[in-house]
């Protein structure tokens, strides 16, 4: 992908602490949706942590999971980027959304809609098969009339968009005070025909937004390694550790076949004993140890080489069973 070795290192750090820490991630889920991210928002490697630290924090705080921040991300990471959006406020725009809605992969591909039509994007949004249905003319109609209809301007100055967050921010302030048909217009201009329902979610939900904004801005720092810490002095992570330890052990010191043998020899004496126990009515522990004994003492050959033989008499002293047990 054009990263150097150090910056391959630093992208393997950050993505085995976020399939570590992230909600339904994996190792495969956590590298493509790091790269989309770093690759659609044009950041640097350096700075792959510091996006698994927000999206931790957002995901351990707001109504929504990693890899649904992920998701949406994903989907609409170059199309916000375009549109002057940082990752942080797009972020905050799929949280807030996704409040409602529950379904990151629509609101992913709802906001990279919503920042082509505002921009009046046509031939992109063509490019990407998206409707454009419903889509202003030109910038300078969509902005005339946006701002007749809520006093909302698309625009910082006459050459440059505002944010698509900021846009929606300010639209957020003024929607209690529009009419009906007035936030029906408004939604089919900046939406379109068929993503209205994502608008008028954020729109009664932007304080997610801007909850979500602070925390991925000003709360987030170090909190995936924080987490990560936390997991590794809980019994889980000794579970883990021992598990990936005793796998180590077998692949590297045991051939398969004599680890098979060894589990084979184990589960045949612990059944016979079973058996003894069952059938001789209680044959002295003795016996049990001897067994034990037996076994580990002779683990170079994996067999054991003796016999029982039991009886067990009637009332009348007359033989009643009969068992016969050899190794």
């Amino acid at each position: 992908l054009g990263y150097s070795l150090d910056e391959s290192k630093k992208l393997s750090d950050a993505t085995t602490l976020l399939q570590k820490v992230g909600d339904n991630m994996t190792q495969q889920s956590s590298s493509e949706g790091m790269i989309s991210v770093l690759k659609g928002f044009q950041k640097d490697a350096d700075e792959a942590e510091s996006i698994v630290d927000k999206v931790n924090q957002v995901a351990n705080t707001q109504p929504i999971d990693t890899s649904g921040l992920f998701e949406g991300l994903s989907r609409s990471a170059s199309s916000m980027d375009a549109a002057n959006n940082s990752l942080e406020q797009t972020i905050a725009l799929i949280t807030a959304a996704n409040s409602v809605v529950q379904d990151p992969a629509s609101i992913g591909t709802a906001f990279k809609t919503i920042s082509m039509l505002i921009r009046g994007a046509t031939t992109e949004m063509e490019e990407a098969g998206l409707d454009t249905d419903g889509m202003a003319e030109s910038t300078a109609k969509l902005r005339k009339e946006i701002k007749a209809l809520s006093g909302v301007d698309i625009m910082k100055n006459k050459d440059e968009f505002k944010s698509t967050y900021d846009i929606l921010d300010e639209l957020s302030n003024k929607w209690s005070d529009l009419t009906d048909i007035q936030r029906a217009s408004v939604t089919e201009l900046i939406a379109g025909k068929r993503q209205g329902n994502i608008v008028s979610a954020l729109m009664k939900n932007f304080d997610i937004a801007r909850d979500t904004l602070n925390t991925a801005m000003n709360e987030s720092e170090g909190s995936a390694e924080k987490e990560l810490g936390n997991y590794q002095k809980g019994i889980e992570y000794s579970i883990d550790k021992f598990k990936a330890t005793f796998q180590e052990l077998s692949t590297n010191t045991l051939d398969s076949n004599i680890f098979k043998a060894v589990v084979d020899s184990g589960t045949a004496v612990v059944d016979v004993l079973n058996k003894i126990i069952s059938v001789g009515k209680g044959i002295p522990a003795l016996f049990a140890t001897f067994a034990g004994i037996e076994l580990f003492r002779n683990l170079d050959l994996f067999y054991l080489n003796w016999s029982l033989h039991t009886q067990e008499y009637n009332e009348n002293g007359v033989v009643n069973k009969c068992v016969l047990l050899t190794f």
